[in-house]
C-alpha cells in the first residue's frame, strides 16, 4: 500500500504547476480579450470566438480549483498514513514489552 500511496501522492506533486504561472497568463489572457473586443465590431466571427476563449479559461480555472483541492486531500491522507504507521510502530513495541503469559 505505500508504495502506491507514495507514487499517488508524486504523480498530484509533479503534475501540479504553480499558481504564479497561471496568474502570470492572466495579464496575456486579458489582452487578447481586450484585442478581440475591438476586432469584433469588424468581424462577426470573432465574438463568439471570444466567448469559446472565456469559458475555455474558465473550465481551465475550475479544473485548477478542483486540483487544488484534491492535492490538498492527498497530502492530508499522506500525513494521515505517516501518523498510522508511527502508531502502528508505537503499539507494536509496547506489546513486546508486555509481559507474556
Amino acid at each position: 500500500m505505500g508504495v502506491v500511496f507514495f507514487d499517488c501522492v508524486t504523480d498530484v506533486c509533479i503534475s501540479l504547476p504553480p499558481s504564479g504561472e497561471i496568474d502570470a497568463r492572466a495579464d496575456s489572457f486579458t489582452a487578447l480579450e481586450e484585442r478581440g473586443a475591438e476586432l469584433a465590431d469588424r468581424h462577426e466571427d470573432i465574438p463568439p470566438k471570444l466567448e469559446d476563449l472565456r469559458d475555455g479559461r474558465q473550465r481551465v480555472l475550475t479544473l485548477w480549483d478542483e486540483r487544488l483541492v484534491l492535492y490538498n486531500q492527498c497530502m492530508d491522507l499522506q500525513l494521515f498514513y505517516r501518523l498510522v504507521r508511527r502508531l502502528m510502530t508505537g503499539s507494536n513495541q509496547f506489546l513486546l514489552t508486555l509481559p507474556s503469559g
